[in-house]
């Protein structure tokens, strides 16, 4: 690069870069964390569809229905800022935290040791 383009490169740089974390934070990868009540406001009375075909349905009374390969019954409630459920023959709830990303329409389920679960809403 000659000295001329050098210096324009440089001074682009300089104008752009300082401002590059606060754009990416602005625009992030679409996924809203979600507290206690957003989890509740998210899943209650709503069914998602996971991919290979299964879903969950999230009933107000705690009650929730998982197809995946054979219907089973569980229950659900929110604990602090997570979600949490319990499907027999299961002795543990296992908690997880809650992400929307509003224009997929899908949510994010992170398990404590960092897999995750994403579904979309079917209706």
């Amino acid at each position: 690069m000659e000295g001329g383009a050098r210096r324009v490169a440089w001074v682009l740089a300089a104008a752009i870069l300082p401002g590059l974390p606060a754009a990416a934070a602005l625009a992030g990868d679409g996924w809203e964390p979600l507290d206690g009540d957003g989890i509740r406001r998210a899943l209650t009375e709503r069914r998602l569809n996971f991919a290979g075909g299964g879903w969950q349905t999230f009933a107000e009374d705690g009650g929730t229905m998982r197809q995946d390969g054979g219907l089973t019954r569980g229950r659900w409630e929110v604990r602090g800022d997570r979600f949490c459920a319990i499907f027999p023959p299961a002795e543990d709830w296992t908690c997880h935290a809650v992400a929307r990303n509003a224009q997929a329409r899908s949510i994010r389920f992170t398990a404590g040791d960092g897999t995750t679960t994403e579904g979309i809403y079917s209706d």
